[in-house]
């Protein structure tokens, strides 16, 4: 699961303008979204993703969805992408991740 998605609303299928989601769930394989407070369902969109869905987010440019716990904090105004929301990836567990990937290389090397 991640949290890296453009919905695909239509103008009859937007949540109410005062819902606010404490929790966000990709489907990735699904191209779904899924919007909840308090562990209840406040909707689910269909949405696009990246080209390469299947897997985890390894390294920028591998055009993946990050999979993991983040923070949703603002819509990506710079993004091609309508409806895009920045996340903070990478979160403190993918920095940890690059760094022994990193440290697996430089001993190959």
């Amino acid at each position: 699961m991640a949290v890296c998605a453009a919905p695909v609303i239509k103008a009859d299928d937007a949540l109410a303008s005062e819902a606010r989601a404490d929790r966000v769930i990709v489907h990735k394989k699904e191209h779904k979204l899924t919007l909840l407070r308090e562990d209840k369902t406040l909707k689910t969109y269909k949405v696009a993703l990246g080209g390469n869905v299947v897997g985890p987010k390894t390294q920028f440019g591998d055009h993946k969805t990050p999979e993991g716990a983040y923070v949703l904090d603002r819509r990506n105004e710079h993004s091609h992408f309508y409806r895009s929301i920045h996340i903070s990836y990478p979160n403190p567990e993918d920095r940890e991740r690059a760094k022994r990937r990193e440290s697996k290389r430089a001993e190959t090397s």
